[in-house]
């Protein structure tokens, strides 16, 4: 009889290669690693030889993450969270996942004395301007740093009229505007589209698409966190304009935050031409408000990964679009096989694969929603809240939604790598 054909699987020089590992070569002895790899790869033959009928081959970058914990060892609990609420971006809990070359960037600088801060900023500048050509950046250390320091530098002393969906006498999706107009020394006033303002700046606030700038109303701001260098809408996701669509629409300072579809770090990006960026830069509270000399190298990196310009790059390079641009079917598939393993665990009575409208990203109290697929899980012996608590404090914590009496495992934030992970993480909270 004929023995099966086995899958090809990597070599140990692209294990080794690979970003995930490479970054973490030089800590231990190479010959060493490439023993380890190479006995790594021989357990997986053997795993594949039993089960080459049904068993799917992973990916190197699955492969590397594997091979990874097995030599590093797991996180420390609460280390790194399975987020399965299917908010990719703007989730106020969860930090994103940064691409390979930025963690590969993280682990080289860190692991050295010092960062040249100016050095580093100018790289994070440099990124940007290749992005949006023509133009330039300040990064500061949060968006809440960028808007005060936009609003201050611009208006010190007058009035911002607000262009936004809530009134700016509320908590807007985290933006508390009176003390924010305390803190930048200016008043927020509402302010209609297209309406004659006579205001020292006009904030357009959270609009999935530039709306009518006033007109007049001095330094055009448009805030909008979750932009980022390309429209999701490239990818078949609700259009959400660009930071260079912003611009061309007539904006002379966008402010993003780099944890957005920017898919970097948490950050505030303020993107405009030299003189209107040129308040910002002459204000006191500048370096103050500036970002580090690391969170901007983990950017400039991040930035240039999909610097080509296209969705496609993007997919490829930054992990945020590589879970947003999943298919429907992909999802169907994965969610198809782990709802028969996670219907055997004691901590669920019923455990069935659901299509639904979810939320994919959060930006000033508006939610940005597409289909996805979900697991629904219906507990055995107690509360849907107390099943998804247990979830939060297993061995690798699972951030999960809530819906009457069921927990939502909504496939679209979750990465296949941890897959088993989320099984595992149910079965033991039996």
């Amino acid at each position: 009889m004929k023995p099966p054909q086995l899958p090809s699987l990597p070599s140990v020089q692209e294990l080794l290669d690979h970003p995930r590992v490479k970054g973490l070569v030089e800590r231990i002895n190479r010959s060493t690693l490439a023993h380890r790899a190479g006995n790594f790869l021989d357990d997986l033959r053997e795993s594949v030889a039993k089960r080459t009928e049904n068993w799917d081959v992973p990916s190197v970058g699955q492969l590397a993450e594997r091979f990874a914990r097995r030599v590093f060892g797991d996180p420390a609990p609460g280390a790194a969270w399975i987020n399965a609420t299917g908010v990719v971006a703007g989730s106020s809990a969860l930090a994103g996942p940064l691409p390979d070359a930025a963690l590969q960037a993280l682990v080289q600088t860190g692991g050295d004395y010092g960062v040249n801060e100016a050095a580093a900023r100018q790289r994070a500048v440099d990124a940007v301007q290749s992005c949006c050509p023509g133009y330039s950046a300040v990064i500061a250390g949060s968006i809440d740093a960028a808007l005060l320091l936009s609003c201050s530098a611009v208006a010190t002393g007058r009035r911002i009229g607000v262009m936004t969906h809530q009134d700016v006498g509320s908590d807007d999706g985290g933006f508390d505007w009176p003390q924010l107009g305390a803190r930048a020394g200016v008043v927020f006033a509402n302010v209609r589209d297209g309406a004659d303002a006579g205001y020292a700046a006009a904030l357009s606030a959270f609009r999935s698409v530039p709306g009518n700038w006033p007109q007049s109303c001095g330094v055009r701001i448009d805030l909008a966190p979750l932009a980022g260098m390309l429209d999701p809408a490239a990818i078949d996701l609700p259009p959400l304009a660009s930071i260079p669509e912003r611009l061309a629409a007539g904006a002379d300072l966008v402010i993003a935050d780099g944890a957005g579809l920017v898919a970097g770090p948490p950050c505030g990006i303020v993107v405009g031409r030299a003189e209107n960026l040129a308040p910002l830069q002459a204000h006191p509270l500048l370096e103050v408000l500036l970002a580090s000399g690391l969170t901007c190298s983990l950017l400039a990196t991040t930035l240039q990964e999909g610097r080509r310009g296209d969705a496609e790059a993007a997919c490829l390079a930054l992990p945020s679009w590589q879970l947003l641009s999943a298919s429907l079917d992909n999802l169907s598939q994965r969610a198809n096989r782990l709802v028969q393993l996670i219907a055997e665990s004691t901590a669920v009575a019923a455990a069935e694969v659901v299509q639904r409208n979810g939320v994919w990203g959060c930006s000033g109290g508006q939610s940005l929603t597409a289909p996805t697929v979900a697991i629904s899980l219906s507990p055995a012996d107690r509360s849907a809240e107390e099943l998804a608590g247990a979830l939060r404090h297993a061995p690798r914590p699972v951030a999960a939604l809530v819906e009457g009496d069921c927990v939502l495992l909504d496939l679209r934030s979750v990465f296949p790598r941890w897959d088993q992970d989320l099984v595992a993480a149910i079965e033991q909270a039996g």
